[in-house]
Formats: structure tokens, sequence, C-alpha cells
């Protein structure tokens, strides 16, 4: 019956999203090695570890020519097909490839069904058969099939929970159920319904605790779940201060493609758009990088965007738009070349692109959503404010303060230009590191979007939330997290509720 309500429920509301970021989705993708005597079924040999690497590496062909040569001598064996099911699906999932998505389905239920008849004497019984539920459920859910995909996710969590009770020091899945618990726990109380009606219960900070524990460790696996500590802490916490240990382990793996596209993601999203801009210049992403990650075009033209170099931007842009197969940020980057066209003062193409935006991709993450709504507006802000905001985004804080200086004692004619301007320098003085002065724009911006149904205001007491925490004073980063859910009906609303909730999770350490 619960399976049902859960059904229904989807078919009227919409899921929740932001787990689907590939970097949560590739942090449920890594796996381990474990050294004691296992069955025939459960042994993590060399040739598997090797094929583990090759996937991470994303070399697919000789991670296949690996696993084939384990499955040839042992076909059930349970590692081999857990890595066959790894390698068919990571590269569908990177470029949303609907069509090998299809393709590929039947697998499952094939897959889970010869797991499940192996003996349930290894803890990697419970592992492996839940591993491959979230991937599925992980990969449906990219493909807009919710219900098939709560359900995934719920049988994946039972089965970790059940062999956590026969296996409570296995390492594996520890590190799993960390990461569940991270990601339920942080879904917005818009959809609380769907882990209540699942059976689902997350905890943001046990998840945090317990992947602490593993990436403190001395197992091979410390290094993995440092890895994904940071990403939960910088994505939903919003800190930035390990940002190193990300860093590090590119650079000492400079031909690993995932890890280079999760170092510049990571750096574009902390506005240090130029150090990521020298990825691309040093050739650390080369071609091969570009045909295994399109999103490396995309990450591309969003640093030229902020740069001010418009005419690479446009072409970055339309090559992302001609390489990815899927529906995701196609909308957005329409939008980005309108943008970039009128920024260049190319009327008649910004027009066409416009257009486009209109019309092409599908609105479902919030970047689409806001390229569709900035689409249909008749006037656009003030050129200095877009400039403003995307120097601020890509960390070039001094050209984004010289046009602030220039523009500060201006009126703009369109009442919404003069909150913006105040978000924008609020946004400008916090990456500054001027913090009394972000405070101070920041309120300002709350107290003038009153009448407004922007994302300024949420996203100001978020900031807030973040400041006052970073200074120890609690109970103001609590007013101010609180203070996100009394908005309603704004672009970014389930990404910034997100945080907002992970934020006061935090404070209850």
């Amino acid at each position: 019956m619960k399976a049902i309500a859960l059904q229904n429920k989807i078919k009227s509301s919409r899921v929740y999203t932001y787990c689907l970021h590939p970097l949560f989705f590739s942090a449920f993708f890594f796996l381990c090695c474990h050294n004691a005597k296992a069955q025939q079924h459960y042994d993590f040999n060399p040739t598997l570890q090797k094929a583990y690497h090759n996937i991470l590496q994303l070399d697919y062909k000789e991670a296949q020519a690996l696993i084939d040569q384990q499955l040839k001598t042992v076909p059930d064996h349970a590692i081999g097909l857990y890595l066959k099911n790894f390698n068919d699906i990571l590269p569908i999932f990177i470029v949303e490839d609907k069509a090998a998505y299809s393709k590929f389905s039947f697998r499952e239920k094939a897959v889970l069904n010869t797991l499940s008849k192996l003996p349930d004497s290894s803890p990697y019984y419970y592992f492996t058969q839940a591993e491959i539920k979230l991937h599925w459920g992980l990969l449906k859910l990219k493909f807009g099939d919710y219900a098939a995909s709560a359900l995934n996710v719920r049988a994946a969590y039972k089965l970790l929970h059940e062999g956590l009770k026969k296996y409570p020091d296995f390492v594996p899945m520890q590190k799993s159920m960390a990461l569940l618990r991270i990601i339920i726990g942080s879904i917005p109380e818009t959809y609380s319904w769907l882990t209540d009606v699942a059976g689902l219960y997350g905890n943001l900070n046990k998840g945090l605790q317990e992947l602490a524990v593993v990436a403190n460790g001395t197992t091979i696996y410390h290094t993995e779940a440092k890895l994904w500590l940071v990403l939960c802490e910088h994505y939903l916490l919003g800190q930035t201060d390990h940002l190193d240990i990300i860093t590090n382990l590119s650079n000492s793996n400079p031909q690993n493609k995932l890890f280079s596209f999760l170092e510049v993601s990571l750096l574009i999203h902390d506005a240090h758009s130029e150090t990521a801009l020298g990825y691309y210049n040093n050739k650390q992403i080369d071609a091969e990088a570009f045909t295994l990650i399109p999103s490396f075009y995309y990450m591309q033209g969003e640093i030229y965007l902020q740069k001010g170099l418009y005419t690479q931007a446009i072409a970055c842009f339309q090559k992302y738009i001609q390489n990815y197969k899927g529906q995701a940020y196609i909308k957005d980057s329409y939008g980005k070349i309108y943008l970039a066209y009128w920024l260049l003062g190319n009327d008649k193409e910004a027009k066409h692109y416009k257009s486009l935006t209109l019309n092409k991709g599908s609105a479902k993450n919030d970047s689409d959503k806001q390229a569709q709504k900035m689409a249909g507006k008749e006037v656009l802000p003030d050129k200095n404010i877009y400039r403003i905001r995307l120097m601020t985004d890509g960390g070039y804080l001094k050209e984004a303060l010289v046009i602030s200086e220039k523009i500060d004692h201006q009126s703009f004619s369109n009442p919404t230009d003069n909150i913006e301007f105040l978000y924008r320098k609020a946004r400008l003085y916090h990456k500054s590191m001027d913090i009394e002065r972000a405070i101070m724009m920041y309120n300002q911006t709350i107290e003038a979007s009153a009448k407004t149904s922007d994302y300024f205001a949420p996203n100001s007491c978020l900031q807030l939330g973040y400041i006052y925490r970073n200074l120890e004073q609690n109970d103001k980063a609590r007013v101010y997290f609180k203070k996100v859910f009394d908005y309603s009906h704004y672009e970014y609303k389930e990404t910034i509720e997100s945080k907002a909730k992970a934020g006061l999770s935090s404070l209850e350490k």
C-alpha cells in the first residue's frame, strides 16, 4: 500500500532533484576493496580493482575488458556484475543519453535477480545490490521516472540497513549509508512527504559524522571519504575551507578526467574561475575530456562569460549544445548565448537566441528555469548590473568593484534594478570579505524586497545565516536560516531551502 500511495503522490508533484548534481551521483559509485578472504563470488581481486580505477578515469573500454575477463571465469561474480553495471550506466548519466538509457534499462532486473540468488554470507551481498539500486534510482530520477526512482532508493536504504545490522563494521556500507543519510536529510520541507511515505530517515549531522569517521580512518577508503565529505560540506553547508583536499587529489591524478571535472566545478562554484581556466589553458582538459564530459564546454563558457570574453563564451555554449545528448542546461546555454549577444550590443542575434531560449530545452533544473524566466522578460536589468553579477560569480572582484563604484549613486528607472543592485553589492562585498558592508547590504536587500518575488531576499537570508554561523553567532544564524522559509514562489527555491535546512542542521551539532 505504501508503494501505491507513493506512486500516486509523485504523479501529482515533481520530486526534489538537488541530488542529481553529478558530484553527488558520482559519490554513490565509488567502490571499495576488501582485503579479507571472501567467497569466490565476492573476491575484489586485483583485476577488478584495476577495472574500478579505470572506470574512475572514465576509461570504459579498458575497464570492460578486465570485467569481461573476470566474468568469463565466474559469470555470476558479484563484484564483476556490479562493476559492469557501473561501467554501463556512468557514461549514460554523464551525457544524459536517453537512447542508451532505454537500451540498457532491462539489465537492472536481470543483474539484481542474479545477485539475490548468491549466498548472503558476505557483506558484499547487501552492498552490491544496494549500490545497483541506488545507481538506477538516480538514473531514473535523471530521466524523470520519479516513482520508480523513489522506490529504488527505498530498497537501497533497506538493504544497507539490513546489511549493517549483520556487518556493522563493513566500511563500504558505512560510507554509502552516510551519504544516503546526508542527501535524505537535506531534502527541503516541501518534499518531506516523500521520505515519510517511502519510510526513509535521513540525518544530515549523523551522516556527516559517519563519513568523517571513515575519512579520518586508516583504511584505503579514507581519501574517497574525505572527497565526499568536502563535497557535501561545500554544496550543502556552504563551507569552502577544505577545497585544497580536492585540488591535491586532482593534481596527483592529472590524467583522471573525473577528478578534473570535480575540481573545475568546485573552483567555478567558489568564484575561482581564473584558476579553473588554467585547467583549459594547460591542456589538462583535452579533446578526450570534452568528449567524455561535454559539461567541460559549458563550464568553459561560464568562465568566459564571467570574464567578459563574450565571443569565446558563445562558441563554448554552442559546442555544449551540439555535443550534449540530454536536456539539462540546454535552455540555460541558449539563454547565456542570448545574454552574451545582448551584452555585446548585437540585438539581432540576441533576439534570435532569446527565441531559442524560450523554445529549446526543458525547464526542470533551477538554471534552466531562470533562463526561461529571463528570456520571457520584455526588458532585462541594466547591463552593468549583469556585468557585476557575472564578474562577482567568477571571482573577478576588482573589476566588479570598479563598475560598482561608477554607478554607486545611480538611480535606475526600473525599481527591480535598484533592489538587484543592492543584492549584487552585497554579494560582491561578501566575496571580497568586507563582511560588515555585506551584512548591511544584505539587510537592505531584504527590506527593499518586501513586495517582490525574486530570490534576492531569501538568498540574502541564507548568506546572512552563513556569515553569522562563521562568526559563531549561532542564534542570529538560526534566525536567518529560518527566515528563508518565509518566502515562496521564487527561482532557486528548492536549492536555497535545501541549503537553509542543512544550515539549521549544522547548528545542532
